[in-house]
């Protein structure tokens, strides 16, 4: 049986939106639970690895000067000590976003680290470049060059980003079409998952890769096959 270390490797080469709809064929919770609601982007990735996929590190980061900021080497050893890979979860720490960005290339280079492989940011970030030069990806509201004073001001509590509550050591994966978090159990049922999902969808990609022409009756038939209906 593979660990999950392995699993959270190999799910590194599967597209966020499989790695859903294996959850949802599993019918382990309602469909679209843990899916992130619409408003983040994806700013930056790994040139290598399409998918982002770790234990969620939560913190709260403030941008104002009137942030009470937590020590930095609390916060650093809070995320060397939990098991990797990681991604953060990081959502405002006051009311008002637009004071400055929570993130950029200097919390970037420190915290990959200590296992960081990217970053869902329920705000603005800065850096894009050389956030995509290091290969740490981020999903983000947007980008800004307004820096403010930005300082984490607690960590390790439950978030809530983009309508989904994300708690510190749940699963967590994004790519360009989004993100979902669901917990470790679940993890370790997605080969499952994914064996379903193939099994569903293999019949019609077969036959619209190997007829042609495609005629309407063929596509519904390879659909019956697959479960479609």
């Amino acid at each position: 049986m593979p660990t999950d270390a392995m699993l959270l490797e190999q799910l590194r080469y599967v597209p966020a939106s499989q790695i859903e709809s294996a959850i949802g064929l599993l019918g382990a919770r309602p469909r679209n639970a843990g899916v992130f609601a619409t408003g983040l982007v994806q700013l930056s990735r790994h040139p290598e690895a399409p998918t982002t996929v770790g234990y969620a590190t939560t913190a709260r980061v403030g941008t104002s000067r009137s942030t009470k900021p937590v020590e930095s080497v609390d916060w650093y050893q809070f995320v060397a000590d939990l098991a990797g890979p990681k991604v953060l979860c990081l959502v405002p720490a006051e009311l008002e976003t637009n004071e400055g960005v929570l993130f950029g290339q200097a919390s970037a280079r420190i915290l990959a680290r200590f296992g960081v492989q990217g970053a869902i940011v329920d705000g603005c970030v800065r850096d894009t470049a050389v956030l995509n030069q290091l290969g740490f990806s981020v999903l983000a509201r947007g980008a800004m060059l307004r820096h403010g004073v930005p300082c984490v001001a607690g960590y390790g509590m439950p978030v809530e980003i983009g309508e989904v509550r994300v708690e510190t050591g749940q699963v967590v994966a994004f790519d360009a079409d989004g993100a979902i978090a669901f917990p470790v159990e679940l993890l370790r049922r997605i080969p499952e998952g994914l064996a379903r999902f193939q099994a569903r969808t293999q019949p019609l990609l077969d036959y619209l890769d190997q007829t042609s022409p495609a005629s309407p009756a063929g596509v519904v038939s390879a659909q019956k096959e697959g479960g479609q209906y």
